[in-house]
C-alpha cells in the first residue's frame, strides 16, 4: 500500500513542475475555448467513414450515432445544431483520400432530422436517421454521403470533426435484383405480337421499316416491306424480313464509354433462319454502306462477325462457336464493352465465348452503335437473305453472364 501511495504522491508533486516547464500554454484559459460539438462518427485526420450495405432493391432506414459535446464543464441548457447532407464534399474527399466514391443519386438519401439536440447537462445527442432508397442506386456501385453539423445555438463546432461520411455499398442480391437490373436498363423492346401494330414498342420507340436503296458495284437493291409471320407459339408473334429488307431500330441509348457512339450495350435477338447463305443479323452502320457486323456463316451454320469494309486498320473476323439450327427459333444475346475491348456472345441461354481485341474493339470502332440506331437484317455489300425475328431487346448496360442466363431461351421473360 505504501508503494502505491508514494507513487501517486510523486505523480501529483511532479505535476506543477510539468506545467511550469510547458511554454505552449495559451494565455487565455477561459473554459469557453474548450467547449465544442462534433459528430461521433466523424473522423479527424483519417476522415473515417461509417460503412453500410444495401442488399437488394430495398428502401431502408439506418440509425447513426449523433452529436457529442466536449469541454471541461457540462453545458448549461439544451444544445442544438443543424444537420444536413452535403454531397458537394464527395469530390474533395476522393481527392484527399485517393478514393473514387460516387455521390448518392439525387433523391436516394435523406435525413430523418434537420437538427440534433443534447439535453441540458448532457453530453450526447440522440442518433440521427439516414433514409436510403436502394431502388434508386445502381447495382455494384459504392456511394458516399457526407452529413455535416452547422449553426449551433450556443457552442462552437469542431471544424475537423463536423462531418460524418457514410459509405453505402449497393450490392447485388440474387434473382430479384438481377431481374430489376434487366428491366431498369432496357431502352428498347419489340415483341411483334400485335398484328395490327406489328412494330409497336413495348419499351422505347416504334420500329420503322426498311427504306431507300444501296448500291454495291453495279447492283442496285430496293427494299421491300417486312410482314407478319408465324412465331414460336400462338401467343408469341414474329416478323419476317424478305430478301434485301431491313428494320431501323432506335435503341434510345445516348453515347457512352467516352466516345461519340454507344460503346457499352447488350442486345437480344430471337431469330429463325431458313437459308444457307451469309445472312446478316444487324449492321451498326446507319448508312448501310459497310458490311454487316454479325452474320450467319452459311458454310458452317455458325454465327460469324466481320469488320471488313468497316474501315478498321485490319480486317477483323471471327467464326464463333455458336451453332445455328436452320428453321428453328433460337435466342442470341451479345454484350459489347468497347471500354474494355470485348465482345461476348451467348446462344440459347448458354455462354459461347468472349472476343478481345484492342484494335478492332476500340472506342467508337467495330460493334459500336450509332446514336441514331441499328439496322436489323441489313448489309451494304449485298449479302442478304430472309430472316425472321420474334423478339428484339436492347440494354444500355453490359449484362453479366448471370443476367443473360436469366433471360434463358426463346420467348422467356424472367419473372
Amino acid at each position: 500500500m505504501k508503494k502505491i501511495f508514494l507513487t501517486g504522491l510523486a505523480a501529483v508533486l511532479a505535476l506543477p513542475v510539468f506545467i511550469a516547464c510547458n511554454d505552449n500554454i495559451p494565455d487565455d484559459l477561459s473554459f469557453d475555448n474548450y467547449k465544442n460539438l462534433w459528430l461521433i462518427t466523424a473522423g479527424k485526420s483519417d476522415k473515417a467513414t461509417t460503412e453500410i450495405d444495401i442488399n437488394g432493391a430495398i428502401d431502408t432506414v439506418f440509425s447513426i450515432a449523433g452529436m457529442r459535446y466536449g469541454g471541461v464543464q457540462q453545458p448549461v441548457g439544451e444544445v442544438t445544431a443543424s444537420l444536413a447532407i452535403d454531397l458537394s464534399l464527395v469530390s474533395a474527399y476522393n481527392q484527399e483520400n485517393g478514393t473514387d466514391f460516387l455521390p448518392a443519386p439525387a433523391g436516394s438519401v435523406s435525413l430523418g432530422e434537420a437538427s440534433l439536440t443534447i439535453p441540458g447537462s448532457g453530453f450526447i445527442s440522440n442518433p440521427f436517421t439516414l433514409n436510403v432508397k436502394g431502388s434508386q442506386m445502381e447495382y455494384g456501385k459504392t456511394y458516399l454521403v457526407p452529413v455535416t453539423l452547422s449553426q449551433s445555438n450556443s457552442l462552437q463546432i469542431d471544424e475537423s470533426r463536423k462531418t460524418a461520411y457514410v459509405r453505402i455499398n449497393r450490392n447485388r442480391y440474387g434473382r430479384v435484383d438481377e431481374i430489376a437490373f434487366i428491366n431498369a436498363n432496357t431502352t428498347g423492346w419489340w415483341t411483334f405480337d400485335d398484328t395490327a401494330n406489328l412494330f409497336k414498342a413495348t419499351v422505347g420507340q416504334d420500329i420503322t421499316g426498311g427504306y431507300g436503296t444501296t448500291t454495291y458495284g453495279d447492283l442496285d437493291f430496293n427494299y421491300t416491306e417486312a410482314d407478319v409471320c408465324e412465331g414460336p407459339s400462338s401467343t408469341n408473334g414474329a416478323v419476317t424480313l424478305p430478301y434485301n429488307s431491313f428494320l431501323h431500330v432506335r435503341h434510345g441509348i445516348t453515347p457512352n464509354g467516352g466516345g461519340a457512339n454507344v460503346n457499352q450495350y447488350s442486345m437480344l435477338l430471337d431469330y429463325r433462319l431458313a437459308g444457307t447463305y451469309y445472312i446478316p443479323f444487324y449492321n451498326t452502320d446507319m448508312t448501310n454502306a459497310n458490311e454487316a457486323d454479325l452474320f450467319e456463316n452459311g458454310r458452317a451454320y455458325t454465327i460469324y462477325q466481320d469488320s471488313y469494309w468497316y474501315g478498321d486498320p485490319v480486317d477483323y473476323y471471327n467464326y464463333t462457336a455458336a451453332v445455328i439450327v436452320l428453321n428453328q427459333w433460337q435466342r442470341m444475346v451479345v454484350t459489347v464493352d468497347l471500354v474494355n475491348n470485348t465482345f461476348s456472345i451467348y446462344h440459347n441461354g448458354q455462354f459461347v465465348q468472349t472476343f478481345s481485341d484492342a484494335t478492332a474493339f476500340a472506342i467508337d470502332g467495330f460493334q459500336s452503335l450509332d446514336p441514331a440506331g441499328v439496322l436489323l437484317g441489313a448489309d451494304g455489300t449485298g449479302l442478304t437473305g430472309e430472316i425472321d425475328f420474334a423478339e428484339v431487346r436492347i440494354w444500355n448496360a453490359v449484362l453479366t453472364a448471370e443476367q443473360v442466363a436469366l433471360l434463358g431461351t426463346v420467348g422467356n421473360v424472367p419473372q
